[in-house]
């Protein structure tokens, strides 16, 4: 399950940490060959520390684009991040979607 914080409420930053969680769930899967003598205990441990990695490497970004919300940079960073991390960004007249 992937954390929201309140800055995620953004929907660049929902998808940068979706595309991110997908990224570390395909890793972890290919990596199961080679953990299955570990025992489940330590297989947690691993999930719960690529966790915490994928959070304290995405706070920086999200808080970012939360502080700039209302500033002119914040487009900037917005083309940025997308071509950085490869996300799909289209707009449309209601709301703001980005895709993965």
């Amino acid at each position: 399950m992937i954390r929201v914080a309140a800055e995620d409420t953004d929907p660049l930053v929902m998808s940068l940490r979706m595309k991110v969680e997908q990224i570390r769930r395909h890793e972890l899967a290919k990596a199961q060959s080679r953990l299955h003598g570990l025992e489940r205990a330590g297989r947690e441990e691993i999930d719960r520390m690529t966790r915490s990695l994928v959070e304290r490497i995405l706070v920086w970004p999200a808080s970012e684009l939360a502080r700039q919300s209302s500033t002119p940079q914040r487009h900037l960073s917005v083309q940025v991040l997308c071509r950085l991390f490869n996300l799909d960004q289209e707009r449309n007249e209601d709301s703001r979607t980005v895709h993965i």
